[in-house]
């Protein structure tokens, strides 16, 4: 789970991931070029590399760990 914010400064982004009840994992970089988008946490050599739906609803990619690979769809949720 990616809490993703527009800031003046740019995107910023933290992570928390549930299953190992990690929550506010800080990323080092939010990059954002058209609809493509991509984190890195350096922290747990991690990367998501992903394409944002026309209705900003979701965000289809890749989430990269330490060699590994594997498909993640994220949907926007408001709190």
């Amino acid at each position: 789970m990616f809490h993703i914010l527009n800031t003046e400064d740019g995107l910023t982004a933290t992570m928390d991931s549930p299953d190992q009840n990690a929550n506010g994992i800080p990323t080092n970089s939010v990059t954002r070029e058209g609809s493509s988008l991509k984190i890195v946490i350096k922290s747990i050599g991690g990367a998501f590399d992903g394409k944002i739906a026309a209705d900003l609803s979701s965000i289809d990619g890749t989430f990269t760990q330490l060699g590994n690979s594997h498909l993640l769809a994220l949907k926007r949720v408001k709190d």
